[in-house]
């Protein structure tokens, strides 16, 4: 167990004692206890969770249990009876008093016992390892450890599919099932979800386990490379790729799938559907998706550093087959399912095609259909596509035999996540392996240290819930006052970005221009509930809490801070909003430190606004900034 006396005031030695008073046990037992347990486990019966800790000596749970007051069938009940303990041999069961009871008088067989289950644990327990002789025995240790499980849950499938089809309503109940056996999603052995270290080669995963590879759903999913991240700029902020190789076995096995799971469900409906919007077409699904290539990709591009991105920057790019047959179906294709024409148009001397009362525009060029919410992502992605000194997402990915992969550069995606100055990057990824099914994390470039940081308050905070959930008083030191909820300011921020959005990027004025714009949902946003006398803050008699710096250049660093409270309004610092539209609490402390960081650092988000102004910067909008900033020449 770790060291947590230290958490604790003196007259409450460690946090074992409070638990030692709980369960009316002599003072010093779980103490004694600790050393003695051997795992701890979570499950589930009897529709409720249990906790289920298992110790190396079967006398432990019966001593712990000894002068607890039970009921006749065993339990001992806690927290006014919601909450009941009772021990089995070795075991030491926490859970609702039925589950309890239940698991206390049954006679039954350790989960380990389990084949699949035992077949499963020890498949999770081996991580990547290299080839033989590639490291020293020391440097393999080491890997070892790195790559092993920090968690892991265990899913008997047949289990939870029979339960899900219980707690349904009826038709619904209907429809899984049918489902579940067209697909062979029933053939179904387990699942299994381990948790490793950001740098653990293995990276976290689930896995789900079928009782061999003929499932109508592991033959859907094709063991295909991603050509398509060929095709995908390598400075995106986040991307989403599908390689599905032979477009008509896939999108067709889908739609057969859907079919025939809505008939064995004896909905017949599914199948006119389609049909009809065939007609519509004018033409049948199959020689569409005998068109299409071996995958698609939808992108956003690398963010401004200036602002959130814009919701037009989103691309898409498909691969096809037949470029021209799929470029005389299209206009059919968008009438018939989106239910909008199209025509032609030319944006910087690019020609493409824009669908009516819709902000989406596409160009075909070579074996490629370019989509994008705005003229200039398609331009831009047909600039890249023309440079042969391009360097596409595949070169930092890698070549992998996945079929979907997830993408994220979060520095680039969140510039108010908290690894993000490293550069964190994220890959989930969906792919087969025999008869198991597999979704990986991995993680590169993330910030060790703030990683290392988290367990810590992790613990803590769940040491202090567990006393807090008990529901009595305890000797622990007062709580500290939580900072302020950022709910407004993320109001405010979205406001902002809505504006920049239909305005070219640029900063509003004023509050009043989000108001009269339509972009602030709610005038209570701009008032913090504990502000009973906010100021004035436009001739049209607009109340605020907040303090804006107003217009400031498009370019503008987007960790700089635009508005913050009033200052005095809190006691210990500022709710902020930065140019990026991430919102934060920030200490007074940190606010008038001329050495910290853009996020936190009035003096230094000051420095950085003049350097974006540039020569355009006049004297008296420099007054104005200093005003805001706080900053003293």
């Amino acid at each position: 167990m770790p060291p947590v006396a230290g958490l604790a005031t003196a007259k409450l030695q460690s946090p074992f004692g409070y638990i030692n008073q709980v369960l009316s046990l002599a003072p010093g037992t779980i103490e004694k206890a600790a050393p003695h347990l051997l795992t701890i486990a979570l499950a589930w019966a009897q529709d409720s969770p249990l906790l289920v800790l298992s110790f190396d000596d079967a006398n432990w749970p019966a001593a712990l249990l000894q002068s607890a007051e039970k009921a006749p069938d065993g339990v001992a009940r806690l927290a006014n009876g919601k909450a009941c303990v009772v021990g089995t041999g070795r075991f030491l069961i926490v859970g609702a008093p039925d589950a309890c009871a239940n698991m206390g008088a049954a006679a039954f067989a350790p989960l380990a016992s389990d084949p699949a289950f035992a077949q499963a644990r020890g498949a999770a327990a081996r991580g990547i390892r290299p080839p033989a002789g590639a490291a020293e025995p020391q440097a393999q240790a080491i890997a070892d450890e790195v790559d092993a499980p920090l968690a892991w849950a265990y899913v008997a499938m047949p289990g939870l599919l029979k339960a899900l089809g219980e707690h349904m309503p009826a038709d619904l109940s209907k429809r899984f099932d049918a489902f579940c056996t067209v697909s062979g999603l029933n053939h179904a052995r387990y699942a299994v979800v381990t948790c490793r270290r950001p740098e653990a080669p293995s990276g976290s995963e689930a896995v789900l386990t079928f009782q061999g590879d003929d499932a109508r759903i592991l033959r859907l999913i094709p063991q295909t490379r991603l050509e398509i991240a060929q095709d995908v700029p390598a400075g995106t902020a986040s991307a989403l790729l599908l390689s599905w190789g032979d477009a008509g076995a896939f999108l067709g096995g889908i739609r057969d799938l859907a079919v025939q799971s809505a008939e064995a469900a004896s909905d017949h409906t599914l199948r006119d559907r389609l049909t009809e919007a065939e007609k519509r077409l004018g033409f049948g699904f199959d020689q569409l998706f005998s068109q299409v290539g071996s995958g698609a990709a939808v992108y956003y591009p690398e963010a401004p550093p200036a602002s959130l991105m814009s919701l037009g920057d989103w691309t898409a790019v498909v691969l096809l087959k037949d470029p021209q047959a799929f470029e005389a179906s299209a206009p059919n294709l968008s009438l018939a399912l989106l239910g909008r024409t199209s025509h032609g148009t030319t944006f910087d001397g690019v020609p493409m095609v824009k669908l009516s009362q819709a902000s989406i525009f596409y160009a075909i060029r070579d074996n490629r259909i370019v989509v994008g919410g705005s003229p200039k992502a398609v331009k831009k992605y047909l600039d890249w596509y023309a440079d042969n000194g391009r360097k596409p997402l595949r070169a930092v990915i890698g070549d992998r035999p996945v079929p979907a992969l997830a993408w994220a550069d979060l520095r680039l995606l969140m510039e108010g996540y908290p690894m993000s100055e490293a550069g964190t990057k994220v890959a989930l990824s969906l792919y087969r392996e025999a008869s198991e099914l597999r979704v990986r994390a991995t993680c590169e470039d993330y910030d060790a240290v703030r990683v290392s940081q988290a367990p810590t308050r992790l613990y803590f905070g769940a040491l202090v819930a567990f006393f807090t959930a008990l529901g009595r008083e305890t000797q622990l030191p007062p709580p500290t006052v939580d900072p302020p909820t950022t709910r407004n300011t993320e109001e405010i921020g979205l406001a902002v970005a809505l504006y920049r959005n239909g305005h070219g990027g640029e900063f509003p004025p004023d509050f009043q221009s989000l108001v009269d714009g339509g972009h602030a949902r709610w005038l209570e946003s701009f008032v913090e509930p504990s502000d009973t006398q906010p100021i004035v803050v436009s001739p049209k008699g607009l109340k605020s809490s907040y303090e804006y710096v107003g217009p400031i250049p498009k370019t503008t660093s987007g960790t700089a801070i635009i508005a913050y409270t009033r200052k005095g309004l809190y006691a210990e610092g500022r709710n902020v909003l930065h140019a990026g539209m991430s919102a934060n609490w920030v200490t007074e402390g940190e606010l008038a430190d001329p050495a910290g960081n853009v996020r936190t650092s009035l003096r230094a988000s000051y420095e950085v606004v003049v350097k974006a102004f540039g020569d355009k910067l006049t004297e008296e909008r420099k007054a104005e900034l200093q005003k805001f900033y706080e900053v003293e020449d």
